[in-house]
């Protein structure tokens, strides 16, 4: 696995974990493209802030071989960061909606 690869399925988990939170909650729901669009910005976000403090796909796939604890934490960024952008999306369409009213 290269790092390429890596960053994929972190974006893709990301994406799949946004769309299962929005579904499960469904006042957070903006269709499947609205919820696809705030998790990829938001676990890129969020992966490339936890890219400065040491998780980064070359920290994890070090030498050819991956660290398992870091890949997890890598993955949890990912989902916490769709999730949190999706919140805070929700709350920004929430808060320009009382506004024009």
């Amino acid at each position: 696995m290269n790092p390429s690869l890596l960053v994929l399925i972190h974006v893709l988990i990301g994406v799949a974990g946004v769309n299962l939170f929005s579904y499960l909650t469904r006042k957070k729901y903006f269709g499947l493209i609205g919820n696809t669009i705030a998790g990829v910005f938001g676990s890129v976000f969020f992966s490339k802030i936890f890219d400065h403090l040491g998780v980064s796909p070359l920290d994890i796939i070090n030498d050819g071989t991956i660290k398992y604890p870091l890949f997890i934490l890598y993955i949890l960024i990912s989902i916490v960061g769709a999730i949190v952008f999706l919140l805070i999306f929700n709350h920004l369409i929430r808060y320009l909606k009382n506004r024009t009213k």
